[in-house]
């Protein structure tokens, strides 16, 4: 499990005993501001997260963790925005981003093992983009109108529709369906 502490600044490891969670001692890292969304890749060693101003920025972060402690990988990309959402393609190979960047947008990173950039194809918006994934998944967005701050996004089992969640006030829910 990874958790940030109260103040939000600071991310940490837990094991569950079976009993309760429990810290990874110095499995620590200083994420620099609030964290809002967290992930683990399918690896189960690289961790993204995502917040608001960190560095004076809104980056996506990228951690390794070695059983024993974390590690930042890369210099992390800005996302222009506080990052509300975040979560690793079913293969592991991108991040996509949501939050309260201006025209209301996801943003797909690549990962290289070394650290994220932005896919060139992964501006989902206004104009139709496509990605492939390293199975062959050729992930294409096909409606633009997210008119909402995004607070959550998840893929379905299969790994080919992503579900994006936005503002109360919008009552904003969009399925995204991927090519294969």
């Amino acid at each position: 499990a990874v958790g940030s502490s109260a103040a939000g600044a600071q991310l940490a490891i837990y094991f569950f005993n079976g009993i309760g969670l429990w810290p990874v001692a110095g499995a620590t890292a200083n994420y620099g501001a609030a964290v809002n969304s967290i992930a683990w890749s399918e690896n189960g060693v690289t961790i993204a997260a995502g917040g608001s101003y960190a560095d004076n920025g809104n980056k996506v972060r990228t951690y390794t963790f070695n059983g024993t402690s974390l590690a930042a990988v890369g210099t992390p990309p800005n996302y222009q925005a506080e990052i509300n959402s975040l979560l690793w393609t079913p293969d592991g190979k991108h991040v996509i981003v949501g939050g309260n960047r201006q025209n209301w947008h996801i943003a797909a990173y690549q990962f290289d093992g070394s650290g994220l950039t932005l896919s060139t194809s992964a501006e989902y918006y206004p104009t139709t983009k496509t990605i492939t994934t390293s199975m062959g998944t050729t992930i294409t967005m096909t409606d633009y109108s997210i008119t909402a701050t995004i607070y959550s996004m998840a893929f379905a089992p299969d790994g080919r529709t992503l579900a994006v969640a936005g503002t109360a006030d919008s009552k904003v829910l969009k399925l995204f369906s991927f090519n294969q």
